[in-house]
């Protein structure tokens, strides 16, 4: 399932994330784990700052 998440209170969303391993070379991919989520992958979008990402529940 695809969520948009609005990260534009997150400043430096680098400081939570790591590049994605399948994008090692494009700082806009991420991928952030998050104790009730895996977030496996996310795209940044032009300002605003929207990331969509997709989201597997891990409970």
């Amino acid at each position: 399932m695809d969520h948009l998440i609005n990260l534009a209170a997150t400043e430096d969303p680098a400081a939570c994330a790591q590049p994605h391993p399948d994008y090692p070379g494009d700082p806009f991919m991420w991928r952030i784990d998050a104790p009730d989520a895996l977030i496996t992958c996310g795209v940044y979008d032009k300002p605003p700052l929207v990331y969509a990402f997709s989201v597997h529940s891990n409970s």
